[in-house]
């Protein structure tokens, strides 16, 4: 199965000695900091503006958080992402000819790297090489449902609540303005 996607859990000599195992998942860090990162990634992939957007479609049911990039020239297209958590897996999608050439106008992490993340995440996931993919937790959902509900509020408002605003009152102007 060359080029197939596989987990390598374990490695044993003929014996049975494990000559190597893999680290035991950890443990989640809580921090504020971290949250904030997690769900501007998870934006990146949630917002209709965000370079990864087309991971928030109906035909990729995994929830996924991540980062494209093209470098100048298009010389390097890359997308690095990954499912929530210690359970999750990450797996980044780097592009680029060996020789340093151009990949070609217009090929950036989203064009060139992100289908094949695509594809890596369908198999792993369908054929379960790593059990159910994780979900996000509800407040880094609800952080992106709160940006999404100041987007659709109009601007005068929306200036009023840049500071401070709370998803509740976010939502509540976008339901008195509709």
């Amino acid at each position: 199965m060359t080029g197939e996607p596989h987990v390598v859990d374990r490695v044993t000599d003929v014996s049975g000695t494990v000559l190597y195992s893999a680290p035991q998942a950890g443990r989640e860090i809580g921090s504020a900091a971290l949250r904030s990162i997690q769900e501007g990634l998870r934006g990146v992939v949630r917002l209709p503006g965000g370079t990864a957007h087309s991971l928030d479609a109906g035909d990729f049911p995994i929830p996924v958080m991540g980062k494209t990039g093209t470098t100048s020239d298009f010389r390097d297209a890359l997308f690095v992402g990954s499912t929530y958590g210690t359970a999750g897996i990450t797996v980044a999608v780097p592009n680029r000819f060996d020789d340093n050439r151009p990949l070609g106008e217009k090929e950036t992490g989203g064009r060139a790297a992100l289908p094949i993340f695509r594809e890596i995440m369908l198999r792993v996931y369908k054929d379960r090489l790593v059990g159910e993919a994780p979900r996000f937790p509800r407040e880094i959902e609800d952080g992106i449902d709160a940006y999404l509900a100041l987007q659709a509020v109009p601007e005068p408002i929306r200036a009023e609540r840049r500071s401070g605003f709370t998803t509740a009152s976010v939502q509540a102007d976008a339901q008195t303005t509709r």
